[in-house]
C-alpha cells in the first residue's frame, strides 16, 4: 500500500505542478480565461434572476490576474509539497476542495457549452471542457484514496527530514511568485501560441489538408422530450406527429488540418480590409487592446520610435492595432500627439498575440521576428 501511496503522490503533484507552471509561464492568459469564466457565470445569474449573485462575478473580474497568480503558485507549491507528504492532511484537503471547484467549472462549461477552452494547461495542451472535467474527476479520486488514508493511516508522513522539507515547500512557493512577476512584466518564457517568435501568420491561416466534414441533423422526440443527432433525414424523423427538427449542423471530422489562426483580420475605420496589407514587407506593429487599461508610460517610447524613423530608409513601418472603440482612440491619439495610422482588431487576437498591454511585433512579409513587452521595448537600431 505504501508504495501505492507514492506513485499517487508522484503522478498527482506533478500533474499539479505541471499545470501551475504552465499558468505561470502566462499569467495573463490564465486572466483571459478567468474573465471569461465570470463574464459567463455573471451573464447566467442574470438571465436567472440571481441579481446578487451575479454581483459576486462582477466584483472577483477585477481581480482575475491576482486570482490567476494565487492559483497557479498554490498548485505548485501544493504539488511539490505532495511529493514529500508536507503536511498531507492539510495538502490533500485543499487539493481535493480545488478539484470538486474547477470540476464544477468544466462541468457546467461542458453540458452548457458555455467556455470551449478550459485552459487548465494553458496553450500548451487544448482540453475540451469534458476532457478537463474527466481529469478533474480522475484526480479526485486519486487524492480521496489519500485523503481517507490521512485520517486513519500514520505512516502517511514524509520519509526525510520534515523541517528541511517545509523550507524547500516556502522556497519553491517564493520561486513560483517571483516566475509569475517575471512573466508579467515581461513576456512568457515560452510562447506556445500561434503567434510565436518564427510564426509565418499567412500560412497559419491556411487548414493544412483537406478539411472533411459531416453533415447532422438534430430533431427532438416528442414524447421524451430527448434530442437525437443523424447524419441523414431518415424516414422516421419526417414523422411530424414523433419527432420536430431541431437544428443543422455541418461537423469537422479531422479538426487537425484547421487553421490555427482563424480570426485575424485588421480593418481600417471604415470597416474595409487591410489583412493582406500587413504581410508585405517590414512592418512594426503597436498591439493596444484597449487604451484605457494601457500603461500611459508606454507611449512616449512610442512617439520617439515614429520619430526616428521618419524619413529614415529600410525602417519599418509602424502600424497601430487596437480593439478601443473608434471615437475613443480617435481622441486619445489627438491628445497624445501619435501621428502612426491605426486600425482595428478583434479583442482577443490582440491578447493572443502579445500580453503586454501596449506591445510591439515585428513582422517581415507576415513572419514574426520578434516581440517586445513594453517594459523591454525596442530601441531603433535593434529595428
Amino acid at each position: 500500500m505504501k508504495i501505492l501511496n507514492r506513485v499517487i503522490a508522484i503522478v498527482v503533484g506533478l500533474v499539479f505542478m505541471f499545470s501551475g507552471l504552465i499558468k505561470l509561464n502566462d499569467p495573463v492568459g490564465t486572466e483571459i480565461k478567468l474573465e471569461e469564466y465570470f463574464e459567463v457565470f455573471k451573464t447566467d445569474t442574470d438571465e436567472m434572476g440571481l441579481a446578487s449573485y451575479s454581483a459576486v462575478w462582477e466584483f472577483f473580474e477585477p481581480y482575475s490576474l491576482q486570482l490567476a497568480i494565487l492559483l497557479s503558485v498554490l498548485e505548485v507549491s501544493w504539488g511539490f509539497s505532495l511529493l514529500f507528504f508536507i503536511r498531507p492532511r492539510f495538502i490533500l484537503s485543499m487539493l481535493f476542495l480545488m478539484v470538486v471547484f474547477f470540476g464544477f467549472l468544466t462541468f457546467y462549461s461542458a453540458y452548457f457549452d458555455k467556455v470551449t477552452d478550459c485552459g487548465c494547461f494553458g496553450d500548451a495542451i487544448k482540453l475540451t471542457p469534458w476532457q478537463s472535467f474527466y481529469k478533474d474527476m480522475i484526480l479526485g479520486v486519486l487524492i480521496f484514496i489519500l485523503l481517507i488514508q490521512s485520517f486513519f493511516n500514520k505512516k502517511l508522513v514524509p520519509d526525510t527530514n520534515i523541517r528541511a522539507l517545509n523550507i524547500a515547500s516556502f522556497l519553491v512557493y517564493i520561486a513560483a511568485f517571483v516566475l509569475a512577476v517575471y512573466t508579467i512584466y515581461n513576456l512568457p518564457i515560452i510562447d506556445f501560441r500561434a503567434y510565436k517568435i518564427g510564426a509565418n501568420i499567412p500560412n497559419e491561416m491556411k487548414p493544412k489538408g483537406e478539411i472533411k466534414t459531416q453533415d447532422e441533423y438534430v430533431f427532438t422526440n416528442l414524447t421524451t422530450g430527448e434530442d437525437e443527432t443523424s447524419t441523414n433525414w431518415d424516414k422516421k424523423y419526417q414523422d411530424t406527429t414523433q419527432y420536430k427538427y431541431k437544428s443543422f449542423e455541418s461537423v469537422v471530422l479531422n479538426p487537425e488540418v484547421l487553421p490555427a489562426i482563424t480570426d485575424y483580420a485588421v480593418k481600417d475605420v471604415n470597416g474595409n480590409d487591410l489583412t493582406d496589407s500587413t504581410f508585405k514587407g517590414k512592418k512594426l506593429l503597436i498591439i493596444i487592446p484597449d487604451v484605457q487599461r494601457s500603461n500611459p508610460n508606454a507611449f512616449e517610447h512610442v512617439k520617439a520610435l515614429a520619430y526616428e524613423f521618419e524619413n529614415k530608409e529600410n525602417s519599418p513601418e509602424m502600424m497601430i492595432l487596437t480593439a478601443t472603440a473608434s471615437d475613443i482612440f480617435a481622441a486619445f491619439v489627438k491628445t497624445e500627439g501619435i501621428k502612426i495610422p491605426y486600425y482595428f482588431v478583434d479583442k482577443t487576437v490582440l491578447k493572443t498575440m502579445i500580453r503586454s498591454n501596449p506591445g510591439y511585433v515585428l513582422l517581415e512579409e507576415g513572419i514574426v521576428k520578434n516581440k517586445w513587452h513594453h517594459n523591454n521595448a525596442p530601441e531603433a537600431n535593434e529595428l
